[in-house]
């Protein structure tokens, strides 16, 4: 079972340095091991091949009536947005 846990930037911040994205996607390279058979992995934007945005953006949340729900994410400088889809858990 994945749960994704879904964070933007306030967008009234000013972005971080680059150097800050740097180490942030060097600490967030291994898993944690949060409790027993629960394990924390940071996912890339696969659009961008990125862990992090470091541009000013926000998110936001749409469900559709097959019970999935689209991230669209805005971000600053981005021509286009980028969209993911949560699909609901199956009932296996």
């Amino acid at each position: 079972m994945t749960i994704d846990q879904l964070t933007a930037s306030g967008i009234v911040h000013p972005a971080p340095a680059s150097l800050m994205g740097c180490v942030l996607d060097l600490l967030s390279n291994n898993p944690e091991q949060i409790d027993q058979e629960i394990v924390a992995t940071m996912n890339e934007f696969i659009a961008i091949r990125k862990k992090y945005l470091l541009e000013r953006n926000y998110l936001s949340l749409e469900p559709d009536d097959r019970g999935r729900v689209w991230e669209n994410w805005n971000v600053e400088g981005f021509e286009s947005v980028l969209t993911k889809v949560i699909h609901p858990l199956s009932k296996e």
